[in-house]
Parts: structure tokens; sequence; C-alpha cells
């Protein structure tokens, strides 16, 4: 007498309840040749198997700009995988912001700014999985060739008293007392709105704050441009950090050192190289020599007083421009230092 062996193969049962009357199905074949079918009891009306396990997507050969590139709009590209399914779309940020999905394997960037940035693209496959995301550091080079470095002239070291010497001043400008200052230069103007967007379009706007009659906006890409007409006016609404900031980026762009003046600096450089001046245009000051409000300059409107372009009113002793009205101007030290 022989004996037939029959394998069962490994099967998953999934009980349904309420699912109609039990019934015997065929669950599995096997056994030697010629052998029969395998009869097993099941629960329900049908066998209900586990789906297996979906593996997510992966993004490889992800291609972006070089370091150190010039490229304001760059493009990338990546090979996007999916072992068991299908990949349905892309999601795509740049530096930490979002910027929807897209069905390409290729992305291409609007414009931006020089500096540090990241690009991060992953996929969603079929069943709704997504890959771990891949980046792409890089950092576009800040054109120094667009930078407008202001002008400036070197005033020689000196012995000078600084101090109120009329007695109309406030308690903490007295006593006169004798300041030595070694040579040093110091620009001829107040930075300009221009100047001063081109710092920020070097950078990311972090020194950026919309104020009140601000005279530089944020377009929509990110560029920041100085209102029609306000190229050649003095920045204003700019704080001490902001200033200093400035003064970095034009060590960074030429070489050389720049700072903001210290207050001795500033007001010998103001007194033109004539000690005991009251102002820095002599001994008065009317309209026709700075502007200042009810000045009457051609800028103003109503009683209301507004910026004129630098350079706009006659230079000081030293060659230099609006040490007296238009906008205040930072000093380095504190002021009660």
């Amino acid at each position: 007498m022989s004996r037939t062996v029959f394998l069962i193969t490994m099967l998953q049962i999934v009980y349904l309840a309420g699912c109609g009357p039990i019934q015997d199905t065929i669950a599995a074949v096997g056994g030697v040749a010629g052998a029969g079918a395998a009869a097993v009891p099941s629960t329900s009306g049908s066998t209900g198997f586990l789906a297996p396990k979906n593996n997510p997507p992966i993004i490889t050969n992800l291609m972006g700009p070089e370091n150190g590139s010039s490229d304001l709009t760059p493009s990338f590209s990546w090979i996007g995988t999916d072992t068991d399914g299908s990949i349905d779309s892309y999601l795509i940020e740049l530096d930490s912001v979002s910027y929807g999905s897209t069905t390409m394997t290729a992305w291409t960037s609007q414009k931006l700014n020089s500096g540090s940035h990241v690009f991060s693209v992953a996929a969603i496959d079929s069943a709704g999985e997504a890959s771990d995301p891949e980046d792409w550091y890089w950092v576009i080079a800040f054109d120094c060739a667009s930078v407008t470095v202001p002008q400036t002239v070197v005033i020689a070291n000196s012995l000078y008293a600084m101090g109120d010497g009329y007695g109309i001043g406030d308690t903490d400008e007295i006593p006169v007392h004798a300041v030595s200052l070694s040579e040093f230069g110091i620009c001829i103007n107040e930075i300009t709105t221009r100047q001063f967007a081109e710092f920020l379009n070097a950078g990311n706007g972090e020194y950026y704050y919309p104020a009140p009659d601000q005279a530089i906006v944020e377009l929509a890409g990110g560029e920041y441009i100085p209102l029609p007409g306000r190229e050649d006016h003095p920045a204003v609404y700019v704080s001490w950090e902001a200033a200093n900031a400035y003064c970095e980026f034009l060590c960074w762009i030429t070489g050389d050192t720049w700072r903001l003046p210290t207050e001795a600096e500033w007001e010998y450089a103001a007194l033109g190289g004539q000690d005991g001046r009251l102002y820095p245009t002599g001994a008065a000051i009317d309209g026709t020599m700075a502007n200042f409000r009810d000045s009457g300059d051609p800028f103003e409107i109503g009683n209301l007083s507004w910026t004129t372009p630098v350079g706009y009113f006659n230079a000081t002793g030293y060659g230099l421009y609006d040490m007296a009205g238009n906008v205040w101007e930072w000093c380095l030290d504190y002021y009660a230092d």
C-alpha cells in the first residue's frame, strides 16, 4: 500500500465575522506528483491574505549647482526609483520653503540671492509613502563688481578739543577735553539707498524690516531695490546692527578694514579741521546749507522734513557732505562712553 503525502503551502486565514456560512474551500495545493488536493475549512466565503509590506521610494543621483557658483537661477535633477510600485510625485523645498510638488525629475529655481542655500527633494509613491529627502547644499558667490564702494577721504592724525565750548549743549557734552586721534578714512557721503540695497541683495535680507517712509522695497522675487527717484537719498530706518553689518560686508568685498566712526572721529570730521565751530557749516546754518525741518528745500512736503540726495548741499572742510542735517548717523561707541 502506498501512502500519499499532502503538503499544504503557507497561508494566513483571516476571520471575517458575519460573512456567511462555514464552507470548505480549496486553500492550497501541494504534494507529490499525482496527489490530490487538500481541503481546508474556512470561516468565510473567501480566503483573505495580508498585503505585502510596501517599500518606500528612494532618491538618487541628485545634482545641483557647484559650490561658489554665480548662477542665481540654478537647476536640479535627480533619479527616483520604487522597487514595488511607481512614483506619483516629488516634493520640493528650497531654504525650508515648500514649492509644492512636481511629476518631473528636474526643477529650476526662481532668482536667488548670493549666500548659502539648501535644496531638498522627496518622492511620494503610489501608496502615498514618502522617501527620505535628499539635500543639496551650496553657496552662491556674490558678484563684487556690482557693488558701489563708498568714496572716502583720509583725515590725518590730530589732537583737538572735543566738547561743547558754547555752553548751549547737554551736560554730558562738557567739559571740553583734548582728544588724540590716529589717521582714519571716512565716507564723504551718507550711505545711499542704492548702496544699502546692494548689501541686502548680497545676503538674505536679514537686516531688512519694512518701515513707514522707507525708501527700499522688496520685490516678489526677493530682490531689494530703492524707490524710483530715491536711489541717491540716504538709507533710513537703519539699526546699529545693520550699519555695523554693512561695514563687515565692505570688509568682505574689498579686503580692507571698515567700521563705524567713533564719536570723537565723527565730531572731528564734522568740524572740518576748524576747532570751535558751532556747526559743521561754521558759525551759522540755514536752509541753503543743510536739510532740516522747515528749511525750505524742494524735497519738503508742507512742514514735513524729507531727505535730500546725498551731496545736495556744499561740502564742509574735509570735503564731506551732510555732516549737519539730513539724517542721523551711527557711531561705533556708545554715546555715554
